[in-house]
């Protein structure tokens, strides 16, 4: 088991942030732009295509809360913002390689589905 490091972004240094995930971005949109996802087309009247995606993520959901368990949870508050703040520990091991996986592919596919849906109704 391993422990999960979830922090905020206000608790990095902005200029630090931006250099770690600058490269990483660039690089993230040049491939998802170049690379069409698989099964990324939704079929149907485009105001069903919400619902459709919602059917869709929840068995990666189902799938991601049997990979990790919550302790010591509780309610916190910073600049008038309340959140849910705990521990996450990964259940086996993998947890981080296939949500980064699924995140990406789940990103990949939602850029495209945008671009499509934007065509459809303007």
């Amino acid at each position: 088991m391993r422990n999960l490091t979830i922090g905020t972004p206000d608790e990095v240094p902005k200029a630090e942030r931006e250099g770690v995930y600058a490269p990483a971005k660039e690089k993230l949109i040049g491939d998802s732009v170049a690379n069409e996802p698989k099964n990324w087309r939704t079929s149907g009247d485009p105001k069903t295509w919400a619902e459709q995606w919602a059917n869709e993520i929840l068995p990666i959901a189902r799938e991601a809360h049997t990979r990790v368990r919550f302790e010591h949870v509780h309610r916190e508050e910073k600049d008038g913002h309340v959140f849910a703040k705990g521990e996450a520990h990964e259940i086996g091991t993998g947890y981080l390689d296939w949500s980064t996986a699924v995140v990406g592919d789940e990103l990949h596919k939602a850029g495209w589905r945008l671009a499509e849906l934007l065509q459809k109704v303007l």
